[in-house]
């Protein structure tokens, strides 16, 4: 399962940035996102008539739909509701994916700013990043395994982030760019992590609230580093650094490796 997180992330990359780059210039930036919406609708109706129960019959015997439990809020607190394993995990899980999300929300507003590329010239490097999360995860975790992987991928991340955030020239900063795709192998191994504390029969929900905690981390991740950005380029600022949404990533992923070093 976690495998198949390092590819759904990396496909994101290879395909989801490049095409809505294209499209966006030739149609309008709305373009991606009618597309988007239109992907996700077909995908529900997959769901809905193609795909079959994963739980087999023997685990779904007694149990009912709990509507109270069945939505994202129910979700999250499976994930958070009490102390122990699966409740740092999530923790860790929560502060990677919301660092992660600063390449969505500022990579192509801050390559454009600071190196002067247009969405043309940005979409090979996330084609090549996403390559590198695809097959970062099949290759370090299952040498590595899951604890370490956790933890020197935040590292390797942060570290990654950081040099992003004082990247001079274009160069440094597809460099580091690459240090950090390597250290979110971390991601499919928390994935991993997570699921094992689950039983079989509640897997699904705990996937779930995996994913409420993505579009949670996505939405916040948008809408904070774009102000940090905005700020770090004003004139309102002390002194400019544009990647100053790297550096706040860095310092999620610094708190993600010292949570995993003291509780994993």
């Amino acid at each position: 399962l976690g495998a198949l997180q390092g590819l759904s992330i990396g496909g994101a990359f290879v395909f989801a940035f490049p095409l809505g780059a294209v499209l966006g210039k030739k149609y309008g930036h709305r373009t991606p996102v009618f597309l988007a919406a239109a992907l996700q609708a077909l995908n529900a109706l997959i769901i809905a008539i193609f795909t079959p129960e994963s739980l087999p019959p023997s685990a779904r015997v007694g149990r009912k739909l709990s509507l109270r439990e069945a939505n994202p809020y129910g979700a999250l607190a499976k994930l958070f509701g009490k102390a122990g394993a699966l409740r740092d995990a999530s923790l860790i899980y929560s502060l990677v994916t919301l660092a992660r999300s600063v390449m969505d929300a500022q990579f192509l507003n801050y390559a454009r700013h600071s190196f002067g590329w247009t969405p043309n010239q940005a979409a090979p490097v996330m084609v090549a990043v996403g390559l590198c999360l695809a097959a970062t995860p099949k290759l370090l975790v299952a040498r590595l395994g899951v604890r370490r992987s956790i933890i020197y991928g935040t590292l390797v991340c942060a570290v990654g982030q950081a040099g992003s955030a004082f990247s001079p020239t274009a160069t440094s900063f597809v460099i580091s760019v690459f240090v950090a795709a390597v250290g979110f192998a971390c991601i499919p191994a928390l994935v991993g992590l997570l699921t094992s504390h689950a039983g079989e029969a509640e897997r699904g929900a705990l996937i779930g609230g995996l994913g409420s905690v993505q579009k949670l981390c996505s939405a916040v991740g948008n809408a904070g580093y774009s102000r940090i950005f905005a700020y770090s380029i004003s004139e309102a600022a002390p002194f400019k650094l544009p990647g100053a949404h790297f550096l706040a990533s860095a310092l999620l992923l610094l708190a993600a490796h010292l949570t995993a070093l003291d509780r994993l």
